[in-house]
């Protein structure tokens, strides 16, 4: 009551009703209400003996109780009830309410547990650990007890996941060993249920914060372990709004401060993270094997080259994908199939003259959605409807380039009439609790077949699934970025991983443009440190990270002429301050897309 009105709109408020003194009665209600059983007023004399029993009361529990909001503000402005509005707590909760069963670590994962623990306990200390498990090894089973150990000690825990798709089914897990310590930040959630959980976290009410990147800033007060779960993502990275920040680094360097313990875990842990386990900086431990003993899934390549030779045309489905589904759904398995790109269509292009739409206010191809029909700019939100005619030359003939999620949930659909779909992308997730509702549908088996981008390839656990597609597994690797065949690898990976992790074994099928490319030799073996041999290897030659360290100097302004100009001015000064040799400068080039929202960029 006593904030000002901007800060009290983030707090949920109720209404509070409560008795006056008669004395503060105006005259007519003291003649109403005081002189007796008057049956004209008997819902006012009913309220009023509720609020004698009862005390002070809400407007709910009083509408509950028949009493209408006419009645009460009719009370309210004869003196006879007084309303304040009370801050009350919402109650975080998450959709998807999955029984767990008993945590009983194998031998692997204890060791690990009580290698961690000295750092925990009484005279806590800084160290980096990574946890390389493979998919399905149970480094959840790990996080929750480390937890279990550093809230016996009554300190605190932050669980850094990389994707608010993930938020649902890891504050189930967690909420059920932890209930009411557990609370959840993720920029989906209100100012208001933001501020709370801030309140709390300040306040000692809850143990533990989960969230993605801005939830290493939770404000604990007696922080005992940090622990960030699939530590290579780039989405730990904030580099398109201020404040710019690495989540894995912030977590690092609080963990210094702090002089506790970090566990950065992953089934594939970034090379850099890899290296500094390998040369002694973390403290390394794999688990090298499944929870009780499942095998890892069977991968199969499927050559696209040779489907499309055998057929004459291109195929969004392969002959080898189509079969193994069919048999998945008839015997009532769940599929899961990844295209790590939205939309329709990425283009849509007139035969005639060859005219492609781009985005009047970037530099990049407009992507066709099926759903409303319209052309969509993933970059600045630019959206117009799509042609008929060619905007160039007016022919007829528009073709529709290209693969994204829309298309395949179309083609499946055609080819299995019967299979009920369900796909998860930017677009079908919008809403707060669109990701829960999405992966509560398909964990009850309400679905059988899961498509999405890359958020339904890593952290998931259904143990339904025993099959994984991967419509384009080149999608990325000719990618101008050191890191594209990293990424691409991981990404697989983890997509595989989704399979066989029930009492069911899982299958992978790949399909691919060039299957003589070496990661699928690693990916086929399942041997993720051959792979990091290989690429370490490239790296050492061309002198990329972690053998030396990479900084961006961006130049971002409305007209392209003065960005370019002021580009070749910090080099110069860069260059003149380079006496000692100590770096070299590249640049300035143009960002591989120069122009974001009017904006160009060097």
């Amino acid at each position: 009551r006593y904030l000002p009105p901007a800060s009290r709109k983030v707090y949920k408020t109720v209404d509070r009703f409560a008795l006056n003194p008669p004395a503060q009665w105006s005259e007519k209600a003291r003649e109403k209400y005081l002189s007796g059983d008057n049956p004209r007023y008997q819902n006012a004399l009913l309220l009023l003996a509720h609020l004698r029993t009862h005390g002070a009361s809400d407007r709910e529990s009083l509408r509950s109780a028949n009493f209408n909001a006419a009645l009460l503000k009719r009370l309210s402005d004869e003196g006879v009830l007084s309303r304040s509005e009370q801050n009350v707590e919402r109650q975080q909760h998450t959709a998807y309410a999955e029984r767990q069963k008993e945590i009983i670590l194998t031998d692997a994962q204890a060791a690990f547990v009580e290698m961690v623990a000295p750092f925990i306990g009484e005279k806590p200390a800084h160290q980096t650990f990574l946890l390389h498990g493979i998919t399905g090894s149970g480094k959840t089973q790990i996080y929750i007890e480390l937890i279990q150990r550093v809230l016996q000690e009554n300190k605190q825990a932050i669980v850094l996941i990389p994707e608010i798709v993930l938020t649902p089914q890891t504050m189930a897990r967690f909420y059920h060993y932890f209930p009411e310590q557990v609370a959840v930040v993720h920029s989906r959630i209100s100012a208001g249920e933001r501020l709370e959980v801030l309140q709390k976290v300040r306040e000692g009410k809850v143990g533990v914060v989960i969230g993605p990147r801005s939830a290493v800033f939770a404000p604990f007060r007696n922080l005992g372990i940090i622990i960030i779960d699939e530590e290579h993502e780039g989405s730990y990275k904030q580099s398109d709004a201020l404040p710019r920040y690495h989540a894995r680094e912030v977590a690092l360097y609080r963990a210094y401060l702090n002089h506790i313990p970090v566990v950065l875990g992953s089934a594939t842990p970034s090379l850099e993270s890899l290296y500094n386990a390998k040369t002694g900086k973390y403290t390394y431990y794999h688990l090298d094997s499944r929870v009780s003993d499942r095998n890892l899934p069977r991968i199969q390549l499927v050559d696209f080259k040779e489907e499309w030779r055998k057929s004459g045309e291109f195929q969004m489905f392969s002959e080898n994908l189509l079969l193994k589904l069919e048999a998945r759904l008839l015997v009532k398995e769940q599929v899961m199939l990844l295209q790590n790109r939205r939309g329709f269509s990425p283009y849509i292009q007139c035969q005639e003259c060859g005219y492609v739409e781009h985005c009047p206010n970037c530099d990049i191809t407009l992507t066709y959605h099926a759903a409303g029909r319209n052309l969509r700019c993933h970059y600045c939100g630019y959206a117009t409807p799509a042609p008929d005619l060619c905007p160039q030359c007016k022919g007829f003939h528009i073709l529709y380039k290209g693969v994204g999620t829309q298309k395949i949930e179309e083609e499946a659909q055609a080819r299995f009439p019967h299979a009920r779909l369900l796909r998860m992308d930017q677009d079908t997730t919008r809403r707060k609790d669109d990701h829960s509702r999405i992966l509560e549908k398909f964990r009850r088996y309400q679905a059988d077949v899961l498509i999405g981008t890359k958020m339904i390839a890593k952290g998931l656990d259904f143990e339904r699934v025993t099959l994984v597609g991967i419509m384009n597994a080149d999608q990325g690797l000719q990618f101008p970025d050191f890191r594209a065949t990293e990424k691409v690898f991981q990404l697989l990976v983890q997509a595989a991983g989704r399979a066989g992790r029930g009492g069911y074994s899982g299958e992978v099928v790949i399909q691919t443009f060039d299957p003589q490319h070496y990661i699928f030799k690693f990916l086929n073996s399942h041997d993720y440190n051959r792979f990091y041999e290989r690429e370490m290897e490239t790296r050492k030659g061309l002198n990329y990270p972690p053998f030396s360290r990479l900084c961006l100097v961006r130049v971002i302004g409305d007209a392209e002429d003065r960005v370019y100009h002021y580009a070749q001015e910090i080099a110069k000064y860069l260059w003149r301050g380079n006496k000692g040799k100590l770096y070299s400068v590249l640049g300035p080039a143009p960002a591989p897309i120069v122009r974001i929202n009017n904006r160009y960029r060097y």
